[in-house]
């Protein structure tokens, strides 16, 4: 993949955007649909780096119908520094309270355990799967050294397609963190996923045309769910490192279908502005907006609290939280009805050594049935409109019009982030008023 993105359900599609996927096994179930070999103008070959980097920059360039605008420097590092690099970038481009956030929003919607150390995890997980990266700062393909000829080659071609899509369309700019742009750069990223997936796919395998989207989807998710970590790592957080390669494979591969590597082409000069539009291309056909939805208020809450984040998911990001509660045809179709949206974080000191959380998550769709269906998957998750857990306090959701709402907590960690208790304030009573008032905000 390439330089950090910045979503995250997850900061996870942010450091996808980072570091290269575990290459593809050979024998993936392939559809057997050719398509007719590019012709293409010869690149002409960079002047440095490694002859074996140089080498699979070229005949990528010429597979993808792109030109070698200058070199790329190439660099094969550990597993370790790796990793190493991937956190500094991380921490270089993402903002500690934006990455803080996410691990809050997860864990109050229950979707990864309360005490579950959210970033450390997160690395862990990466740093099994991570197989190489692209760094737009520098300009350098980091290759990591304990790969296998194939997987060497795959991942070569991968991240290489990452540099000429930096050279083409300055990608590290497109990929760069934008407080309240957060599903805008999670589309850039997938695009640039998709993309390099099906470049790499056509150098590897002579045709991406060869794989249907689900073969390619089914085989990331076995190779992150079978890692050494995959089994101690929430799923939520293996699904949304996944998701910008397969999401991005299939709009990639629509574009090819009707207009080859230049249609492809065409689209990164006005690409999707949401994750919706790359999820249904008539959507980007039509250039359908997103609802604009206000940062929720939180009046209701009284005084003493602070932002840490407020910021659009997306219908990306809402698909995978919804995988997380229904099978995913139930989960796809609810999603799809997303029209906008956006979520708040929220902190307040509570004594010297703990700090209170909340969390809201405002989301519009295109008409109220479509907020009925997600209504109703919701309420099968949940049951209740509202509980109180011993950990996290009330969790509550309503739905209103169009639009439904979650909010959770208050409740309260100590200074070193591992034990999880519920503050005397928190209630049932006091969410339902903060439902009703974010509800009311258009």
């Amino acid at each position: 993949m390439s330089g950090s993105s910045a979503r995250l359900l997850l900061l996870g599609a942010a450091l996808g955007a980072c570091a290269g996927p575990a290459p593809l096994p050979l024998a993936v179930e392939a559809e057997l649909t050719t398509v007719a070999p590019a012709t293409t103008q010869e690149a002409s070959p960079p002047a440095r780096s490694d002859p074996e980097f140089d080498r699979v920059l070229r005949v990528t360039a010429r597979a993808h119908e792109l030109t070698i605008k200058h070199p790329v420097a190439g660099k094969t590092v550990s597993r370790k520094e790796g990793i190493a690099l991937i956190k500094e970038k991380t921490e270089r481009d993402l903002p500690k309270n934006v990455v803080a956030a996410q691990g809050e929003l997860l864990g109050g919607l229950g979707l990864i355990p309360p005490d579950f150390d959210f970033l450390s995890g997160l690395y862990e997980l990466l740093e099994q799967n991570v197989a190489g990266f692209y760094d737009p700062d520098e300009d350098t393909m980091f290759l990591i050294d304990d790969l296998d000829r194939a997987g060497r080659h795959e991942t070569l071609a991968h991240e290489l397609v990452h540099a000429l899509q930096d050279q083409h369309y300055d990608l590290g700019a497109r990929l760069k963190y934008r407080r309240g742009h957060v599903d805008r750069v999670t589309a850039a990223a997938t695009l640039a996923e998709g993309d390099a997936m099906s470049a790499m796919l056509d150098v590897s395998h002579g045709s991406a045309f060869r794989f249907t989207p689900r073969a390619v989807h089914l085989m990331m998710v076995a190779g992150v769910a079978f890692s050494e970590s995959g089994g101690t790592t929430p799923r939520v957080l293996q699904s949304a490192l996944v998701a910008p390669y397969s999401d991005g494979f299939r709009f990639v591969q629509q574009l090819r279908k009707r207009g080859g590597w230049q249609e492809v082409d065409r689209v990164w000069r006005a690409p999707p502005q949401t994750t919706e539009q790359l999820l249904h291309l008539d959507k980007y056909d039509k250039r359908e907006p997103a609802i604009v939805v206000p940062v929720p208020p939180a009046k209701t809450l009284g005084s003493g609290w602070h932002e840490m984040d407020a910021d659009v998911m997306g219908e990306q990001t809402l698909r995978i939280a919804f995988e997380q509660w229904a099978i995913k045809a139930v989960a796809r179709e609810a999603a799809a009805g997303w029209g906008g949206d956006r979520y708040l974080v929220l902190r307040r000191s509570a004594a010297a050594d703990a700090t209170d959380y909340v969390v809201a998550w405002h989301i519009r769709f295109d008409t109220e049935a479509d907020a009925i269906a997600a209504h109703a998957l919701i309420q099968r998750k949940l049951s209740t409109s509202c509980f109180e857990r011993d950990k996290l306090g009330p969790i509550a959701y309503e739905k209103k019009g169009d639009g439904v709402a979650l909010v959770v907590g208050p409740y309260r960690r100590n200074h070193s982030g591992r034990r999880v208790a519920v503050p005397q304030s928190a209630s049932c009573k006091q969410s339902q008023r903060w439902l009703d008032e974010i509800l009311a905000s258009r």
